[in-house]
């Protein structure tokens, strides 16, 4: 079991999002946070893009092409 969490923490997964009105949902590209958590091997996961939006909110982290994080990214 623990091989498989080592796995996934750190994985960049195709997950359908829901829109904001949840009208409609897309494939799009997120980060796992975490490996599998609790009874239901939840994994927390976060959106990425390459938009970036006129307002950040607090929560939005950006990684600018200059960088040494860029630089892994591939």
């Amino acid at each position: 079991m623990m091989e498989s969490r080592s796995r996934i923490k750190n994985a960049i997964v195709l997950v359908p999002f829901p829109s904001d009105d949840f009208s409609d949902r897309k494939v799009r590209s997120a980060l796992c946070l975490t490996s599998e958590i609790g009874k239901y091997q939840h994994v927390v996961i976060a959106f990425i893009s390459s938009k970036i939006p006129k307002d950040l909110l607090r929560s939005d982290i950006v990684i600018e092409k200059d960088s040494e994080v860029w630089q892994g990214t591939g």
